[in-house]
């Protein structure tokens, strides 16, 4: 985790400095001081902004289970995680190209889906919770860099120019946390010569700042986000939906030419129309199948429209998120109203939903355009707010149990007075 010194220069300085601090703890103690495995920890969290326990953890088990820790907060896109978690582990293995970043992934689906949560929740998993001095998550609008001088923004001004010496916000913020996660929103909007920074990242795992010093990328995971194709992914094509429409790893192939495989599926089918011909359907091959195909080979061509092909070229992986169905925007107001109760139940408040009220909520907060995005808002807006009313009157105490129900005019809240029950019971 520290990787601004060579070894074993570096275990030694840990060293040194883990003894100092074992020895200031207990400075009167009049024989020797042993040093603990957790003071090595402690150093060496402090050194690299990485909290304790992921640096005591096991990092072969927490890659293992990433599927399951990251698709308990991500609903409904269990093949988008199974191939991010795929691309990690081959990263953190060390079996891919070490002067890169550790993965270089472009995520692709309508808005509302999960993207950018997903990209929270892998931030967190990784490289610990995030805090105020040491962000693991550095996220750029690309909204904000249309115009060419705006690459200034993220390498800092040369000398002469005004900023100069206060560093940019993507090479300050790397060269402090050189573990974090680069999220690039909605990429298709940025400068050529912003994109063009990004091709160094991606290609040589190094960037030089305008004062001339080289950042290392290598250790970071950057994630673009597009919006390019949405509309395609959330209505399908040929007027069919799509129930599986969803977790497509597209490999980019690292080479000068943009070769994926969906490309020779559009020319086999483009051929043999130009001899009067049909393809044949390959065997087992349903409607929904080849309509999820049409839609993949849609896709890849709106991108090559959308993006240079030597930026597709380094991508390690394109994921596609699907359209969320109304089961999963229930599972995720499920994963809310978890968290509500918790912060309640802290306060010795005991919360419990009922299934109807989950149901009123989750249609409340989705919407065919927006997906869940406004989800959070309108749980906050129907249970929180009205909580927080009944506690400024008194209506409810510390040890009162609200159970929460649907009825035709909207939510009810039945308040159970002096009823202490465990975390356990009040979840959902």
């Amino acid at each position: 985790y520290i990787s601004s010194q060579p070894y074993p220069e570096k275990a030694i300085d840990l060293l040194d400095l883990a003894c100092v601090e074992a020895q200031l703890r207990r400075p009167r103690l009049k024989s020797d001081v042993r040093l603990m495995i957790e003071d090595i920890s402690a150093v060496a969290a402090n050194l690299s902004g990485i909290p304790v326990s992921t640096v005591q953890s096991d990092e072969r088990k927490s890659l293992l289970d990433l599927e399951k820790t990251i698709s308990k907060q991500i609903i409904g896109q269990d093949e988008a995680v199974v191939s991010l978690s795929k691309a990690l582990r081959k990263a953190r293995l060390g079996l891919s190209d070490s002067t890169r970043p550790l993965a270089s992934l472009l995520f692709l689906g309508p808005t509302g889906v999960g993207k950018t949560e997903m990209v929270r929740v892998l931030s967190s998993q990784l490289f610990g919770e995030a805090s105020p001095t040491a962000s693991r998550l550095i996220k750029l609008d690309m909204s904000e860099f249309r115009e060419r001088h705006t690459v200034s923004r993220l390498v800092g001004s040369p000398p002469g120019y005004v900023g100069f010496g206060q560093g940019g916000e993507l090479t300050e913020k790397v060269a402090r946390n050189p573990y974090s996660v680069i999220l690039v929103d909605e990429m298709e909007k940025a400068a050529p010569e912003v994109l063009n920074i990004f091709l160094q990242v991606m290609d040589e795992g190094i960037l030089t700042d305008g004062e001339g010093a080289a950042v290392d990328f290598r250790h970071t995971i950057v994630i673009f986000t597009s919006n390019v194709g949405a509309e395609l992914i959330k209505k399908g094509t040929m007027g069919f939906s799509l129930p599986a429409q969803a977790g497509l790893p597209i490999s980019g192939q690292k080479g000068d030419s943009f070769n994926l495989p969906a490309t020779l599926s559009l020319a086999r089918r483009a051929g043999a129309k130009s001899h009067g011909t049909t393809e044949k359907p390959r065997s087992g091959a349903t409607k929904e199948g080849v309509t999820f195909e049409e839609m993949k080979d849609k896709l890849l061509a709106e991108l090559k429209n959308s993006f240079r092909p030597e930026f597709l070229n380094r991508l390690d992986s394109i994921i596609v998120f699907k359209k969320l169905a109304m089961n999963d925007v229930v599972k995720i107001a499920r994963v809310y109203l978890r968290k509500i109760a918790k912060r309640f139940a802290q306060k010795g408040i005991y919360l419990k939903f009922e299934t109807p009220a989950v149901s009123y909520l989750s249609k409340e907060g989705f919407s065919e355009e927006y997906g869940a995005r406004f989800l959070k808002r309108k749980i906050e807006e129907k249970v929180v707010d009205t909580l927080s009313s009944y506690l400024l009157s008194g209506r409810v105490k510390e040890g009162d149990k609200v159970l929460i129900k649907a009825s035709k005019r909207g939510l009810s809240f039945d308040i159970i007075k002096g009823k202490r029950l465990s975390l356990t019971s009040a979840k959902l």
